[in-house]
């Protein structure tokens, strides 16, 4: 049970769990939830809908990144990897993209519960990464 001593784990976990909770919720007329699971094909569906013949961005996509990378942590630590480098990028990349996200679409929608759990998952795998989970060295008694 020392798999879940380390935060970065929890963190991990949480991460993952809130890309499937939902990130965006819409006005009272229309309401919609998208969740980060789902918020690619709500690109697609708004820029369909729009009207304009542009694909959807690169950014659309990269999204899908960090639940990779969060497996990823979840499976180097399993088999006793130091995961402390991709904790930290994860936890960028993923504070990064919901910022730009909030920034996208504010005033179109607000922002669900989801949202918030991943902001805080974020975080606290930087912090865990940072600060926490540091293998403590014995030293040696001087003879």
């Amino acid at each position: 049970m020392g798999y879940f001593k380390k935060s970065q784990n929890w963190f991990a976990l949480i991460l993952l769990v809130a890309f499937f909770l939902p990130w965006w919720i819409g006005p009272t007329v229309y309401p919609v939830s998208v969740s980060g699971y789902e918020y690619y094909d709500f690109i697609k569906t708004l820029i369909k809908s729009v009207g304009s013949g542009s694909s959807v961005p690169l950014k659309a996509y990269a999204l899908y990144i960090y639940p990779v990378l969060t497996i990823l942590i979840l499976f180097a630590s399993l088999i006793k990897i130091n995961t402390k480098i991709i904790s930290i990028c994860t936890g960028i990349l993923s504070l990064v993209y919901i910022t730009w996200a909030m920034l996208k679409l504010e005033g179109i929608l607000s922002p669900g519960y989801g949202i918030y759990i991943n902001i805080i998952a974020s975080v606290g795998l930087i912090i865990g990464a940072l600060f926490f989970d540091k293998k403590t060295e014995l030293k040696k008694p001087k003879n």
